[in-house]
């Protein structure tokens, strides 16, 4: 299964909860996440599967002054 995150084709090997791909795709928190340009709470994440063609944006966020 094909999926795109952050703007990055990635090669799924099954069908993975959105949980499960923020597991392997999120290095960084705290974080926000958008699949097809909806935000999901983080209370729903287990609740998503994804599927082909979906696009995972995980969002970080950053300090500034």
């Amino acid at each position: 299964m094909n999926i795109i995150v952050n703007g990055e084709n990635r090669e799924l090997s099954e069908r993975y909860s959105l949980e499960e791909a923020l597991e392997m795709f999120a290095k960084q928190s705290p974080f926000v996440v958008m699949l097809n340009q909806e935000f999901i709470p983080k209370s729903q994440y287990s609740q998503w599967g994804l599927n082909e063609g979906d696009e995972l944006d995980i969002i970080v966020a950053i300090q500034g002054g």
